[in-house]
């Protein structure tokens, strides 16, 4: 009961953040996409901490998240969580970090979008922030060396 309870206060926190922003461009929050990669940042931190290592694949963390994941979902504004993984403003596949975070990576990145929009993609920390960076930081973060396979 305790973990339930620190679950739905660290779901919370996720999404207030979310919604200011932390320390990015400022999300509002009817920002669809802000909220999907909320979403998974938060149950993908929520598999870190239950088995003690990041999700192993799509496979495996789309399992977690559909018994797990619900109210993540929910507040996500999708209803399925294939839908969830997909950006709504590039339509592209969200690129997430499976096994381990790859070296040489700047900061803890979670999810990206692939492409983004208008020159700015949404990146989702395992801080728990989510943030709209444009091209010329993205590439500062992620490079073709550190991107997740």
């Amino acid at each position: 009961m305790v973990a339930v309870h620190r679950l739905q206060r660290a779901t919370i926190l996720v999404l207030l953040l979310i919604v200011s922003g932390c320390g990015g461009q400022a999300l509002a929050p009817t920002a669809t996409e802000g909220r999907r990669i909320g979403a998974i940042v938060t149950t993908h931190n929520m598999m870190e901490r239950a088995t003690g290592r990041l999700p192993p694949n799509e496979q495996d963390f789309k399992k977690f998240f559909a018994e797990n994941g619900s109210q993540a979902l929910e507040r996500s504004g999708v209803t399925a969580i294939d839908e969830l993984f997909v950006s709504d403003r590039d339509g592209q596949s969200l690129v997430v970090t499976y096994g381990k975070y790859p070296a040489g990576m700047n900061a803890k990145i979670v999810v990206y979008e692939k492409i983004g929009a208008d020159g700015k993609r949404f990146v989702g920390y395992n801080s728990g922030a989510v943030e709209l960076v444009d091209d010329a930081r993205f590439n500062e973060m992620v490079t073709a060396s550190t991107a997740p396979n």
